[in-house]
């Protein structure tokens, strides 16, 4: 027969809910002596030293310059033979139907077309699309190299590589439908696209599940090209064997002619493995493994009470994560509003203030606008980067076209400002960003920036 609701009956099960709550509260505290000693352990493995010694990781190269990196060694000769090439393309791409009988005299080129690297020669095109940055892909960027590499080459042997921050199995099918369309007004700006979705930088309509007839019609998707059909099967995703690779060809490198190439190697080599976080990972899983084994699997105690042991740690990790991916956003947006109020208090002393007025959306960003691009702050809860996301960061964000905006104003007050660059892309809206932990200094440079340069007159 079932209890009732009484008021000693409520007090009961309050008084379990708490015994529970406190329950997980001690587990989450001996997690975090179990983190602490991991932390430890992360150190003696030597996880992250190489971040005091490897240029590449002082440096933090933007994903343009990793391009030139990679494209130098993929272009290196050897007795007037493209030895590295014929050696990726033959691990790599003969899977993807690319045969080295091909390869006479290839060309190659970074950053031409808007495309990271491009190799090619009469009878095929390889396109290496760099993401190892994690940055998202734009509105039918496939789409549009395939067909710049089409023109390029006499037949439709067009190859692409690409190279992700981290690879899994799905990440092809995980790609929007729309970076693999072309629609018909493709060479327009991104967002002036009859299919751009609005209010988004990278979606199209096709992107949109059980789209009307009516929708299709007025967004012309039936006069797009779906390049995925037929050049999926020619796309290789780079994961962990492209750095076996790189070091096996490194330990060939032997000759006192080969030095330069073989340390440049080593250190992208290495920096790679640090993206990925590989350094010394094997080592160091292998040892958290026997030390968890140590604290929660006892010969004393049944194997379901350890495998019970073991599901409670993984869910207490998981609330771990939650609530601190709740507290990066919280914090994040705190920093806004922080920040807001010291750039506000210097704005407010500037003389363009009335015609240039400050922005502000509680919680979420801050912001000037100068002929159609933002300069602000945002808290970075949807930037849709794995890498950044509850991170807050500024940016140039491009809102509309203004034909009397001098077009290389972004990049004069990048110039004239003395902050980092992270990210710099010409086929986003956002023209140009990075994450901060000082965002009232960094925005107040660019301003300042701006307005010596006469751009808010």
């Amino acid at each position: 027969m079932d209890k009732k609701l009484t008021v000693e009956r409520i007090d009961e099960i309050q008084n379990i809910l708490n015994e529970v709550y406190c329950l997980k509260c001690s587990i989450i505290d001996t997690l975090f002596e179990y983190l602490e000693t991991i932390h430890k352990m992360r150190v003696e493995a030597g996880i992250d030293k190489h971040y005091a010694t490897n240029i590449l990781d002082i440096l933090n190269p933007t994903e343009p310059l990793v391009s030139k990196i990679l494209c130098s060694f993929l272009s290196f000769t050897q007795n007037g033979k493209f030895c590295l090439w014929r050696s990726f393309t033959e691990i790599f791409l003969s899977r993807c139907g690319f045969e080295n009988k091909w390869i006479n005299k290839p060309i190659f080129s970074s950053e031409e077309n808007r495309i990271d690297i491009l190799v090619k020669e009469q009878s095929y095109a390889v396109i290496v699309e760099n993401k190892i940055h994690d940055a998202i892909f734009q509105r039918n960027q496939l789409a549009r190299y395939i067909n710049v590499a089409k023109s390029l080459t006499n037949k439709d042997n067009v190859f692409i590589v690409l190279l992700p921050y981290e690879s899994s199995d799905g990440y092809i099918e995980d790609i929007p439908d729309s970076v693999w369309r072309l629609p018909y007004d493709w060479d327009v700006s991104n967002n002036e696209r009859k299919c751009a979705l609005r209010g988004d930088s990278t979606l199209c309509a096709c992107d949109i599940e059980n789209l009307s007839e009516d929708k299709q019609k007025e967004f012309k998707c039936k006069d797009c090209i779906n390049f995925k059909e037929n050049y999926s099967n020619q796309t290789k995703v780079l994961d962990n064997t492209f750095l076996d690779w790189l070091d096996q060809e490194m330990g060939k490198k032997a000759s006192a002619d080969d030095a330069i190439m073989q340390s440049a190697m080593l250190l992208f080599s290495d920096y790679f493995k640090g993206i990925r976080h590989l350094r010394n990972k094997d080592k160091f899983i292998m040892d958290i493994t026997d030390y968890l084994r140590n604290k929660l699997i006892s010969e004393a105690d049944s194997i379901s009470d350890n495998f019970k042991n073991i599901s409670e740690m993984i869910e207490s990790v998981t609330n771990l994560k939650n609530g601190l991916e709740r507290l990066a956003v919280t914090y994040s947006k705190e920093l806004i509003d922080k920040w807001h109020k010291s750039f506000k208090e210097w704005y407010d002393l500037q003389r363009v203030k009335e015609k240039y007025p400050l922005k502000y959306i509680t919680n979420t960003s801050f912001y000037i606008e100068i002929k159609g691009i933002q300069i602000g702050c945002w808290s970075g809860k949807d930037n849709h980067n794995n890498n950044y996301t509850n991170y807050p960061y500024w940016g140039f964000y491009e809102r509309k076209k203004d034909v009397t905006r001098d077009k290389d104003m972004v990049e004069k007050i990048m110039e004239n400002a003395n902050v980092a660059i992270l990210h710099n892309s010409s086929d986003s809206p956002f023209l140009s960003w990075g994450s901060t932990t000082n965002g009232f200094e960094d925005l107040k440079e660019y301003v300042q920036a701006a307005i010596e340069l006469n751009y808010m007159v």
